[in-house]
C-alpha cells in the first residue's frame, strides 16, 4: 500500500508566504520572444531583398535603397502607419528622410495589376518630359484614339508605368501616353500640372502630325485626358485649360476618385464620414495637399489651377465631356460628385459611374465599374 499523503504544515502566523522555486526551463513565450529578437532583423532583410528582386520597373536600385527600406520599417513602427504625421521638409524643396522613406514605401506597396494585354511599353520624352507610351495589340479604330494619363500617388509617390487605369485604357483600344510628372514636395505646384499640359499641348495642338506619324501613332483629333486620384486633379485642370485655349482634339476627360479641392468639406459629408479610412484618411489627404502646394503663400493663392473643382460651374467655360468614376465609400466622393454637377451646370456633359461599396484603394479592383467608365469614355471620344 502507498504511504498516506501528508498535507504540508501551514506557515506560522505573520510569516510571509514563500513562492515556489521558478523552473529554469524557458516557457514557450520566452522562447518565442528570443526567436523574434534574433530572427526578426534577418526576416526584415530577407523581405527587403525579395521586394527588390520582384520590383517590376526598376531592375537596378541604388545601394541606398536598403537603408530607405529600413527607414520605412522604422517609420511604420513609430507612426503606426499614420504617414500624415511625418514632417514634410526642412525647406520647401528638400524632403526629409521620412518623406524619402514614404516614397520608398509607395514604390514597394503600390500594387501592379492587372495582367498586361498590350505591346511592350515604350519610354520616350515629349518636350523634355518623360512619358511611357502603351499601345494596344489591336484597336477597333485606326488610328487609335489617344489617352493622356496622369497616375495616382497624392503628387508625392507613383510613376508613369503604374497599372491602375493604364492597362484598362489599352484594353479598350486607346494608345496611352502616361506622364512622368515631377513629384512633391521637391517639385511643388504647379510643376506636375505644367508637365501634363506641356505634353498634351504638344501632342494635340502644336505637333499633331508627329503624334499621328511618329512613334506614338495615335489620332490627335480624338483625345481623352485621364487621371486617377491625384492624377484626376491634373486631368481635370488640364481639361479646363483645353476648354479655355480651344484644343479641339480633346474630346473628353475621365476623373477617377479625383483630389479636386483643398477645403475641408461640409460637416457630415464624405470627408467627415470616412475621415478615418485606413487607405486614405482626411489627415492623409491634408498631408498630400501640403506636400503638393509647398509654401504657405502658394497654399493661399492656389485657385482653380490646383483646385479644379473651382474651375467648373455656371458662367465658366464648359470643359470637354466628363466621365467620372467615383467610389461610394471614400473621403473624396462628395467633391467628385460636386465636380460632375458643376460641369453639367456649365453646359457640359457628365457621365457618372459609381463603384458601389468601394473606397480609394479598392476602386481599381472593381474591374466591372472601371471598364464601364473606360467604355463610356471610348464611346464619347470615338463618336464625338
Amino acid at each position: 500500500m502507498p504511504p498516506p499523503s501528508v498535507a504540508p504544515a501551514p506557515p506560522p502566523r505573520g510569516a510571509t508566504p514563500t513562492k515556489p522555486p521558478r523552473s529554469s526551463r524557458a516557457t514557450p513565450s520566452d522562447s518565442l520572444a528570443r526567436t523574434l529578437l534574433v530572427r526578426l532583423p534577418l526576416l526584415l532583410l530577407l523581405a527587403r531583398t525579395l521586394s527588390r528582386a520582384v520590383h517590376l520597373y526598376d531592375a537596378t536600385l541604388p545601394a541606398s535603397s536598403l537603408l530607405l527600406d529600413v527607414a520605412v520599417d522604422l517609420l511604420l513602427l513609430l507612426t503606426g502607419g499614420e504617414f500624415h504625421s511625418l514632417p514634410l521638409a526642412p525647406t520647401e524643396t528638400t524632403p526629409t528622410l521620412s518623406v524619402l522613406a514614404f516614397k520608398r514605401w509607395g514604390e514597394r506597396t503600390f500594387v501592379r495589376h492587372p495582367r498586361w494585354e498590350g505591346a511592350p511599353p515604350l519610354r520616350l520624352a515629349v518636350q523634355g518630359v518623360d512619358v511611357v507610351v502603351a499601345r494596344p495589340l489591336s484597336s477597333a479604330s485606326e488610328p487609335p484614339p489617344l489617352a493622356i494619363y496622369a497616375h495616382k500617388g497624392g503628387m508625392v509617390v507613383g510613376h508613369a508605368a503604374d497599372r491602375d487605369l493604364l492597362p484598362r485604357l489599352v484594353r479598350a483600344g486607346f494608345v496611352v501616353v502616361s506622364v512622368e510628372y515631377p513629384l512633391s514636395p521637391e517639385h511643388p505646384f504647379p510643376a506636375a500640372l505644367t508637365a501634363v499640359e506641356r505634353v498634351a499641348r504638344h501632342l494635340v495642338l502644336t505637333h499633331p502630325n508627329e503624334t499621328l506619324h511618329g512613334p506614338i501613332r495615335a489620332d490627335p483629333t480624338r483625345v481623352a485626358i485621364v487621371g486617377f486620384s491625384a492624377g484626376g486633379n491634373l486631368a481635370a485642370a488640364a481639361a479646363q485649360t483645353a476648354a479655355r485655349e480651344g484644343w479641339r482634339g480633346v474630346k473628353a476627360h475621365l476623373v477617377a476618385g479625383g483630389m479636386l479641392r483643398r477645403s475641408q468639406g461640409e460637416e457630415g459629408g464624405s470627408l467627415h464620414q470616412f475621415a478615418h479610412r485606413p487607405t486614405l484618411s482626411a489627415l492623409d489627404l491634408d498631408w498630400f495637399w501640403r506636400a503638393y502646394l509647398g509654401s504657405q503663400q502658394e497654399q493661399q493663392r492656389c485657385g482653380a489651377r490646383c483646385e479644379p473643382l473651382l474651375g467648373a460651374g455656371r458662367g465658366l467655360p464648359s470643359p470637354p465631356p466628363l466621365v467620372l468614376l467615383v467610389p461610394t465609400h471614400d473621403v473624396l466622393r462628395d467633391e467628385n460628385l460636386e465636380y460632375a454637377r458643376r460641369v453639367a451646370e456649365s453646359g457640359g456633359r457628365a457621365h457618372v459611374v459609381h463603384a458601389a461599396g468601394t473606397h480609394w484603394g479598392a476602386v481599381i479592383f472593381d474591374d466591372e465599374a472601371v471598364m464601364r467608365a473606360v467604355g463610356r469614355l471610348w464611346e464619347v471620344v470615338v463618336n464625338e
